[in-house]
């Protein structure tokens, strides 16, 4: 059986390989002119032609991602650590462990075309995601026991639970950065 979508996808390609054949010597001339050099203007469109295709498919460099796993970790061991750290028996938070941190924010995007020029990108952003959501409920958790929503014990209990298998993650996805990165 024929797959509809790669005839397309043929069909796409010769047709832009024949207007780029067109478009390069569209003034009918057989003979390519020989002192026709891109100037700068030129030059400038075909850099920003690649800088929007490389935006278009927004896969995040192997940078920004360790960046945003190092973020991440940082926002993860401060809330980690203020949990454990909670005196089960003071009844009344702490004004230092209400002061919420700003970490900045890191996080990155990719397109369906940007996973699937690079999965292993992809993949590194889905599970990022997924550790910067448990953490964000962590949080959310926290400060509800700051506004007196939730009790010590408790909010302790659901900042732990949502935290489980973040460090893993995050160890996880630092490894295959480092290993992209070489």
């Amino acid at each position: 059986m024929i797959d509809k979508r790669k005839i397309w996808s043929v069909v796409l390609v010769v047709l832009m390989l024949a207007i780029g054949l067109v478009a390069c010597n569209g003034d009918g001339d057989d003979e390519a002119d020989p002192d026709v050099t891109p100037g700068p203007t030129e030059l400038k469109q075909t850099d920003e032609a690649l800088d929007k295709a490389a935006a278009d498919a927004n896969v995040p460099s192997n940078r920004e991602l360790a960046e945003w796993e190092a973020v991440l970790r940082e926002e993860y061991e401060w809330l980690l650590g203020i949990a454990q750290a909670s005196d089960p028996g003071a009844l009344w938070p702490q004004a230092e462990e209400c002061r919420f941190p700003e970490f900045e924010n890191k996080s990155q995007f990719i397109t369906e075309p940007g996973r699937r020029r690079d999965a292993t990108a992809g993949l590194i952003v889905n599970e990022l995601e997924g550790a910067e959501n448990q953490i964000d409920n962590g949080r959310i958790a926290w400060a509800a026991f700051c506004s007196g929503q939730a009790d010590r014990v408790e909010a302790t209990a659901n900042v732990l639970r949502r935290l489980e298998g973040v460090e893993q993650t995050l160890d996880e996805t630092k490894a295959i950065i480092e290993g992209r990165m070489g």
